[in-house]
């Protein structure tokens, strides 16, 4: 049976295939959106929860001397630790920073290990567009430039990239541009660590997440490298079923590995 162009029949045929090509087109463009497409730089688990009642109330690791809470190493020998880091307060103890002076190249870390823990804090460079400085955590006590450690990335056109520093491993990377403000703006960063999984957000904004972090505990340092650069109201929060855990190396304030000058040991006293 044939059909001419005028006839009622071939319109009708016309016209339902049409409907049935759009309908079919739709279907396909939302499988697209919808499958999940993953970037290799990007686990494919959960997220880890930032906000969680098993958390213990957090703690100002600027509240006290810098003594109290941390140690510092220098790519130079005998170099002090006020020469690069200090502490200033305001005249009415409302405000407190750390100031960082960027030279000679180094690390600020803490006493403590961690292995789980919600790390908040703010930092700004003051005049450099390309201020550079970085978070440690997982620091092992390779005394080096740069330490066994997991690196989140604090250079102002690259803040919130993370990945492996010295002999460390983890299972992805993220590289990230563009999530820090201005120069001279405050930046608010946190960092979540669960089960050597580590989760990331600048400026409130997710700039992404590593798994199978190898090592998963250490010490939390921040690093001198070249640029003078501020932090303020750096505050830690562990699970509260281990805020009365003290380590073996706390307990008798050995290090493991042994340490080549007093003014980098840990304290026996430390209150963090």
């Amino acid at each position: 049976m044939f059909f001419s162009a005028n006839s009622c029949c071939f319109c009708q045929l016309i016209t339902a295939d049409g409907v049935l090509r759009s309908v079919l087109t739709v279907f396909a463009a939302a499988v697209l959106t919808t499958s999940p497409i993953q970037a290799q730089s990007e686990p494919a688990t959960g997220e880890v929860g930032t906000e969680d009642e098993s958390w213990g109330k957090p703690r100002d690791l600027l509240k006290d001397d810098l003594k109290t809470c941390w140690q510092h190493f220098s790519s130079v020998n005998q170099t002090v630790l006020p020469n690069v880091w200090r502490r200033v307060v305001s005249d009415d103890q409302s405000k407190t920073e750390l100031i960082c002076t960027g030279d000679p190249r180094g690390y600020l870390y803490t006493s403590q290990q961690f292995d789980e823990f919600n790390l908040n804090f703010e930092w700004r460079y003051v005049s450099d567009p390309n201020g550079n400085s970085g978070v440690l955590v997982f620091t092992q006590n390779d005394r080096r430039l740069w330490p066994t450690s997991i690196q989140v990335q604090l250079h102002q056109p690259e803040a919130g990239s993370v990945f492996p520093s010295g002999d460390a491993v983890t299972e992805f990377t993220v590289r990230k541009e563009g999530l820090a403000k201005p120069v001279g703006e405050w930046n608010k960063c946190q960092i979540v660590s669960r089960a050597g999984r580590l989760l990331v957000h600048i400026n409130g904004e997710k700039s992404g997440e590593v798994t199978g972090c190898r090592p998963a505990s250490g010490r939390i340092a921040i690093q001198s490298e070249g640029s003078e650069v501020h932090f303020r109201r750096i505050m830690i929060r562990t699970p509260a079923a281990l805020k009365e855990k003290v380590t073996n190396e706390e307990k008798s304030g050995e290090a493991a590995v042994n340490f080549s000058d007093e003014q980098n040991r840990p304290s026996q006293n430390s209150g963090c």
